[in-house]
């Protein structure tokens, strides 16, 4: 197994149990025994339980933000607002990386990563940078201030709503499903409307 191979293991398995027991419910030895990796390893590659978790903080962030460069690269020219609707379906459709990296954020949100400069969570979420860049072109006359506003307005509604969606009272429900999906769309499609008129 090479080295990157290792980091890698260590890293997907420490986010789930980050996720499930918050960083000070985790200690280094468990996630050794999860990613089958001896404590040596977790040293080697990371030095400490907080640099660990703060570069598994960081690859979610990495890719969200490769994932959202994606799907925009893949959707030229598309609407911010049918964007949005891509970006929904995206989180939907990774809902347990989603739930696993907002618990990561919320239960310990006073160990943050350190992000470089230029880094796309200088301007809002991960893949913010995306959006902004999608929201430019539909709105080149707003300021960088009122973008970034927009960013988050709407990255708050497509997230909130994913989570919502995929909770388990409303997947329990088949028949509310293909219904609330459509909902829930038209209110996200709205929410960007709004926002954009008012940029």
């Amino acid at each position: 197994m090479s080295d990157q191979s290792t980091k890698e293991k260590i890293i997907t398995h420490a986010h789930k149990l980050f996720a499930e027991k918050g960083y000070n419910g985790v200690s280094v030895r468990e996630i050794s025994q999860a990613a089958q990796v001896n404590v040596a390893a977790i040293n080697y590659h990371f030095k400490n339980k907080e640099n660990l978790y703060k570069q598994t903080l960081n690859s979610c962030i990495s890719e969200m933000a490769n994932d959202m460069r994606g799907l925009l690269e893949a959707n030229k020219e598309v609407s911010p607002e049918e964007f949005s609707i891509i970006m929904f379906d995206y989180f939907i459709e990774n809902s347990a990386d989603l739930k696993s990296s907002f618990k990561m954020f919320v239960i310990d949100s006073e160990i943050y990563p350190d992000l470089p400069e230029n880094n796309d969570e200088v301007i809002g979420p991960p893949g913010g940078t995306v959006l902004y860049e999608c929201l430019q072109l539909y709105k080149p006359n707003a300021s960088h201030d009122d973008l970034i506003w927009a960013v988050r307005v709407i990255f708050t509604t497509v997230i909130h709503k994913a989570l919502l969606f995929t909770s388990t009272c409303l997947m329990q429900s088949k028949k509310m499903h293909k219904t609330e999906k459509e909902d829930f769309n038209e209110l996200i499609r709205r929410v960007v409307r709004v926002t954009i008129n008012d940029i």
